[in-house]
Order: structure tokens, then sequence, then C-alpha cells
């Protein structure tokens, strides 16, 4: 019923088409992973963890009337970008399989197809907000658009020039 990875048990597919996924999969973290500057892997991978950690609740919890789990591919897409989003969606598999939640040898084939997902969200959210002026963006966030106050625009004289005395304060 679940179409956004696949649900199989270890030891039913075909031994060349897990070693493909899992080939695939190394290639595309790896180059995911080194297009990540060093100070940005410092800087963002708190977020990492906590939109890892956010995808694995979505996916652990199902909705009972349906019969379906959250996925939140698209949000981490967006939020961490899309080699950040398909690294989480690595980490997303790979504790799923260690809950039993699929296998461990379809890692490899579960992996490309939420990362797309996150890539592709990312792409469709940036094309969207590339549309939209900064107004209607603001307006679509549910933001007030922020206006210039023109009272601010002119800067008063400040006391101290008006008086006469020099930059730094001191006596002349």
């Amino acid at each position: 019923r679940d179409l956004s990875h696949i649900h199989v048990p270890d030891g039913v597919l075909p031994l060349w088409l897990v070693a493909l996924g899992w080939v695939v999969t190394a290639l595309i973290l790896l180059f995911c992973v080194r297009r990540v500057a060093t100070d940005d892997w410092t800087r963002r991978l708190p977020l990492l963890g906590v939109m890892a950690a956010l995808m694995i609740l979505g996916m652990t919890v199902e909705i009972v009337p349906i019969g379906y789990h959250l996925n939140m591919s698209v949000v981490a897409g967006i939020v961490l970008g899309p080699n950040l989003g398909f690294v989480a969606a690595f980490i997303l598999n790979t504790i799923l399989a260690l809950f039993g939640h699929s296998g461990v040898t379809v890692i490899g084939l579960n992996t490309p197809v939420i990362g797309i997902e996150a890539a592709l969200g990312y792409l469709l959210f940036r094309g969207l907000l590339a549309l939209l002026s900064p107004r209607r963006a603001a307006w679509a966030a549910g933001r007030e658009p922020s206006r210039p106050d023109r009272r601010s625009a002119r800067r008063p004289r400040s006391a101290s020039r008006s008086r006469g005395s020099n930059r730094a304060g001191s006596a002349r």
C-alpha cells in the first residue's frame, strides 16, 4: 500500500539487484557528501540530525484509518537541500532497517527513491519560489510583507554632531 519506499524483507530480491542498489546508493552518497563544504557540515550537522529524526518519526507512526505513514522527505529536501536530503534519506533507511521496517539489503534501493523525493521537493520549492515576488512569497508563507517605514529612512542628526564635538567624543 505504501509507494514511497520498498517494503521487502531480506533474501527475497535477487543478489544482482541488491548489489546494484548498494552501488548506486554509494556513488550518489559519495557525490552528495563531496558537494557539501566542510564549514557547511559543521553548521548543518545538527539540522541534518533533527530532520533525519523527524523523517524516522514520520515513517514509524502509522495513520491508522488509511494505513499509511507520513513521508517527510520533501520537507527534508526543502530544509536541507538535495545533497544533505539524500544523506538524511540514507540515515532514515538505515535506522528503519534496524527497526525491522523492511530489510537491510533494501537500503540500497530505498535510499535513491527517498533521496530523489527530497531532491525533487527542493527543486520544485525553489522553482515555485523563483516565480513569486518577495511580497507574494511572504504572503504565501503567512507573514505580513515588510514595508519600509518612511520615517526611519531619514536619519536624524545626532545631538553630538550638532554641538560640534568630534566622533570619539573627546574634548578639544
